[in-house]
């Protein structure tokens, strides 16, 4: 069970809770019962954390639509730097999108984050205030492990560059 779990939280990108699961895996195969006991209680540590996150964040796919396609609607009135908006459209076709295209493929927790805060930074450099939250959203989504809703955000996101572009 603990190698099932294990790859599960490979998968989520849970860490400590990869790192505590094979270490009690091992700990099982040596079989020294005080050793265990330790590994046990470090592992049901971690496990209640992430099954705690996943609990803890309640949200329903329609809301995070809805609000989305909200805040692309009042896009003209989002950004505050028309003349860096050429430049940062470039930036998301050349660093964005295909960041965008690694996170969606792979699905690494991980990699899901690190585009959030990239598209978030993107959002702040250039004023483009639908980028910044959109960032936020993903992260926070990523931080509680509600895979329904971060992938109906990274479907989106070809979307919102598309709206950005067409305020050129």
């Amino acid at each position: 069970m603990t190698h099932t779990i294990r790859g599960v939280a490979g998968n989520l990108s849970a860490k400590d809770l990869q790192r505590s699961a094979s270490e009690l895996e091992k700990g099982i195969k040596q079989q020294i019962p005080e050793k265990i006991d330790n590994l046990l209680e470090t592992f049901e540590h971690f496990l209640t954390q992430v099954v705690e996150s996943v609990k803890s964040f309640e949200y329903s796919g329609t809301e995070i639509t809805e609000q989305v396609v909200e805040d692309v609607g009042d896009i003209k009135w989002a950004y505050s730097n028309p003349a860096a908006l050429k430049d940062a459209i470039i930036r998301l076709e050349e660093e964005s999108i295909p960041l965008w295209e690694i996170a969606k493929q792979r699905g690494f927790f991980d990699e899901i984050s690190s585009f959030g805060l990239h598209v978030k930074a993107q959002g702040e450099n250039y004023g483009l205030k639908p980028l910044e939250k959109f960032g936020d959203d993903l992260i926070a989504h990523v931080s509680c492990y509600d895979i329904e809703n971060i992938n109906l955000l990274l479907n989106s996101f070809p979307e919102l560059v598309d709206k950005i572009k067409s305020l050129k």
